[in-house]
């Protein structure tokens, strides 16, 4: 996961406030993963909500190489589709390998 950037450190007394209400057990398990990082609890949720800004702001990256590789994986398995169909009955194209055969008698 990337670092994300550090906001400026404000006093406590001129730092913005805002009261959030936590679903039930969200505050234990912030509370967990912030013990695990070594930071308090209103650092790792700055630290999160930081990172979820930038990725909102610079677009999600992982979703996009998703789609990108999802699409490959159409293509590739639609090629082997097509060796699957013509294996033995016509030469693969260009560029296109298929896997050697083996008979019984060389797998033993």
């Amino acid at each position: 996961m990337p670092k994300s950037q550090s906001l400026p450190v404000k006093s406590s007394r001129t730092a913005d406030k805002f009261v959030v209400r936590l679903p039930d057990g969200m505050r234990e398990k912030i509370a967990d993963i912030a013990k695990d990082n070594h930071r308090s609890m209103n650092s790792e949720i700055i630290d999160r909500l930081t990172l979820s800004i930038a990725q909102d702001e610079e677009g999600d990256l992982t979703v996009r190489t998703l789609a990108q590789v999802t699409r490959r994986c159409e293509e590739l398995e639609q090629q082997l589709a097509e060796l699957k169909a013509n294996q033995g009955t016509e030469t693969p194209k260009p560029g296109l390998q298929l896997p050697p055969r083996l008979s019984i008698a060389s797998a033993q």
